[in-house]
């Protein structure tokens, strides 16, 4: 403080006057004598025991905190015979050459709060939702600690199923599933190149609406078999088809309910064809199966033809059973080229009422 060199004497001159405060006497220097020189030492003491007093007076005066000291003497010849000292006040309470240490350096403790960055947690957590259908599965999920560049993949069966950029996406349905089956779902999300996993879960869709009771059918099962092989045992004769063509075998359509009937007799045909070993009988997708059952089977032509180009056959088979109004039933079956497009052979056989 600027103020400091006239406050500390005007204040030290307040303070009551003690015997250490007296400075012993100098003595007198005669004429051509070597010049005499107070102990340095004691007198620098003094002025230390001084300055202190004074600073415990600002300090009650309220002026004054925080200080260490630490004090240099300079020897420096300003005029013949003269001695300078100063006194330098400094915040390093360290000791050199020159230096002396008055008092320990006092260093204010921080009261700042040391505030650590704790990483947000991420998770994911995948749920089965009730509002699915009977061939279809909703799933929702919730995620935390992402942002916009997560990448989330849908796992179905450990196979990937769908992706979606980050986690704005947070429900999806998974179409034309099969009925009365389970199905193991999770989600994996990969940001800056880790990879968090969610929770597995395991959803089951619902019972084919268009289910059956096989003993309710007005036919013999056994009966049905032995009519539809030998149908296409009949088919074998008329029409040359080379091996390892591609057939597929649509449902056949019925006026029974949930085309029962139309169903089971496509299953019939179907398993005579592949006793053969000569074709490879095509399978329906979820979509297709799930469209022909709406449609009760193949109502005309053009949807047998519209039904083989989905699965890419060469061939259809498609047709129909009816009642025939005399105890009996009466099974229509035609054969049609999708390349060409037309019907190649058309046959029919009666199955007696049970």
């Amino acid at each position: 403080m600027k103020i400091l060199p006239f406050v500390i004497p005007a204040a030290a001159a307040l303070l009551p006057q003690q015997n250490k405060y007296i400075t012993p006497e100098i003595p007198e220097q005669k004429k051509d004598e070597e010049p005499v020189y107070q102990d340095a030492t004691e007198e620098h003491a003094i002025l230390l025991r001084k300055y202190e007093d004074s600073e415990r007076f600002l300090r009650f005066a309220g002026h004054s905190s925080h200080r260490s000291h630490s004090s240099h003497r300079s020897h420096s010849s300003h005029r013949s015979g003269s001695t300078h000292y100063s006194h330098t006040s400094h915040t390093s309470g360290a000791t050199g050459s020159g230096t002396t240490t008055t008092s320990p350096t006092k260093s204010a403790s921080s009261n700042t709060a040391k505030v650590e960055n704790t990483p947000v947690k991420k998770e994911v957590s995948l749920y089965h939702s009730t509002l699915s259908r009977d061939d279809e599965i909703s799933l929702r999920w919730e995620t935390h600690g992402f942002t916009s560049s997560a990448k989330i993949s849908l796992y179905q069966d450990n196979k990937l199923i769908n992706t979606f950029d980050g986690t704005s996406t947070t429900y999806f349905t998974i179409e034309d599933l099969k009925y009365s089956t389970s199905y193991k779902f999770q989600l994996k999300i990969v940001e800056s190149e880790k990879a968090y996993w969610s929770n597995i879960v395991t959803a089951k869709t619902g019972e084919d609406p268009y289910k059956y009771d096989k003993k309710t059918l007005p036919v013999s099962i056994d009966e049905l078999d032995k009519v539809s092989k030998q149908l296409v045992l009949s088919i074998e004769n008329t029409i040359d088809i080379s091996e390892n063509e591609k057939l597929f075998i649509s449902d056949f359509t019925s006026t029974t309910q949930k085309n029962a009937l139309g169903r089971e007799t496509a299953s019939s045909v179907r398993k005579a064809f592949s006793s053969l070993n000569k074709y490879k009988i095509l399978s329906a997708s979820n979509v297709l199966d799930k469209k022909m059952k709406e449609a009760s089977g193949t109502p005309d032509y053009h949807s047998a033809v519209e039904y083989g180009a989905n699965v890419s056959a060469d061939y259809v088979v498609y047709g129909e059973i009816v009642f025939s109004g005399t105890e009996q039933y009466k099974i229509k079956i035609k054969v049609i080229n999708i390349l060409e497009q037309n019907i190649l052979t058309e046959k029919e056989a009666l199955i007696s009422k049970k």
